[in-house]
């Protein structure tokens, strides 16, 4: 009797298991993170583009260049006519005056350089003394610091600005009252020095010239327009090489008369002479050298 009760327990038990198999839910995993209502499982796969895959690149620039600031080379050769002008070779002018150099100083100042969008770049401190003598050849200015842009004009003054030329107080770049560029009779700096020697028609000698030009008023600034641009950066050193025509210094001048001029205002000797080596510059070449 016992066994028959175990024996309908155990299918009793059995039926029972049956019956939850058919009506209850089906057998399976369970889904987590699904939608509460479909019980459909969440897509976790994000739509945000991976960190790594992002254009992070700075706006482009050209090959090779660099947003560091650079150097510039600013050079300046004298000529008389088409040959480089060389001490105590004689030349002749236009007009036909026969004369040769000795020495030939002067101070080149207040540095600008503007790029192709308009900004300035103002050389800080620039003051420089070029010159041609018996001691040698000054004609190059290496500018460091330069920021990184594409320059398309220069701008330059010969002498020295009123600010700066009146006290030992105000002295800059190479600015030196000990060099032989300053009056020994009023205060101020000689702007400009030239001195040799020309034929005399009269009496068939070569006799000695001196210009010796300052003051305020012959204080020139210089501006030269480029046909293209100097690229100046951490790679690029710019550069710009003027020819000085030393011919046209004497232009409006006649030597018998005007070949001792010191100082003097606008309306002088000394005023057309300033006025000429104003304009005395041209473009032999520019351009950047890649480093």
């Amino acid at each position: 009797m016992s066994h028959m009760r175990t024996i309908l327990v155990m299918v009793g038990t059995i039926f029972f298991l049956g019956l939850m198999g058919c009506s209850g839910d089906p057998a399976g995993p369970v889904v987590l993170g699904g939608d509460e209502d479909t019980g459909i499982a969440e897509d976790n796969t994000s739509t945000e583009p991976d960190v790594a895959d992002l254009d992070t690149a700075v706006a482009p620039t050209d090959e090779g260049s660099s947003a560091e600031p650079g150097s510039f080379i600013l050079t300046i050769e004298h000529y008389f006519n088409e040959a480089p002008m060389e001490l105590l070779v004689d030349y002749t002018t236009d007009t036909g005056l026969i004369v040769h150099f000795t020495t030939l100083r002067y101070w080149i100042s207040n540095l600008v350089l503007t790029d192709v969008d308009g900004q300035s770049f103002v050389v800080p401190e620039s003051y420089y003394l070029l010159e041609q003598t018996s001691n040698g050849v000054r004609d190059t200015v290496t500018i460091t610091g330069v920021p990184s842009g594409d320059y398309t004009t220069v701008t330059f003054s010969i002498g020295v600005d009123e600010d700066h030329n009146h006290s030992l107080d105000t002295l800059e770049g190479e600015l030196d009252a000990g060099v032989d560029m300053s009056w020994s009779w009023s205060s101020g700096f000689i702007f400009f020095k030239a001195e040799g020697n020309y034929l005399n028609d009269a009496g068939q000698t070569m006799d000695f010239f001196k210009a010796h030009l300052g003051f305020d008023d012959l204080y020139k600034t210089v501006s030269i327009p480029l046909d293209g641009s100097i690229r100046v950066d951490g790679t690029h050193v710019g550069s710009l090489v003027l020819s000085a025509q030393t011919s046209k210094l004497f232009d409006g001048l006649d030597m018998m008369v005007d070949n001792s001029i010191v100082g003097g205002p606008v309306d002088s000797p000394a005023g057309t002479m300033a006025e000429n080596y104003s304009n005395w510059f041209t473009v032999l070449s520019s351009g950047s050298e890649k480093q």
